[in-house]
């Protein structure tokens, strides 16, 4: 017998849960196509939503396997969100990933990786 102890992605208590299911609500109505049109949420909550999972700081203190955004190379960041959202990655946190990338514009992916490649 098998036990599963995954975590959730994100929690109740968690900053960017409620901007989390607003996001995915979002994805649910809008047209299928998103990586030319801006999602139009302020980058404050595309943030809070990195957060959700990758923490505060970018650090991923938490679960380290989620990945440490803080510090990376700004480029590295941009290819890795493009692929989320391409569907260009497989496994658990591909699937994690997608919905939320799935949202993402070319210019807010490069926004978020200036950002995160900035922090210490």
């Amino acid at each position: 017998m098998t036990i599963s102890r995954t975590s959730p992605a994100t929690s109740p208590n968690c900053p960017g849960s409620r901007a989390a299911a607003l996001i995915l609500a979002g994805l649910l109505l809008a047209p299928a196509s998103f990586a030319s049109a801006d999602s139009n949420l302020p980058f404050d909550t595309l943030v809070a939503v990195c957060a959700s999972c990758h923490g505060q700081d970018g650090r991923a203190s938490v679960l380290p396997s989620w990945g440490r955004l803080a510090g990376q190379n700004r480029e590295y960041l941009v290819y890795a969100l493009r692929l989320y959202r391409d569907g260009g990655r497989s496994g658990l946190n591909a699937g994690l990933m997608l919905p939320y990338a799935t949202l993402l514009s070319d210019s807010e992916i490069d926004r978020l990786a200036e950002h995160y490649a900035r922090l210490p």
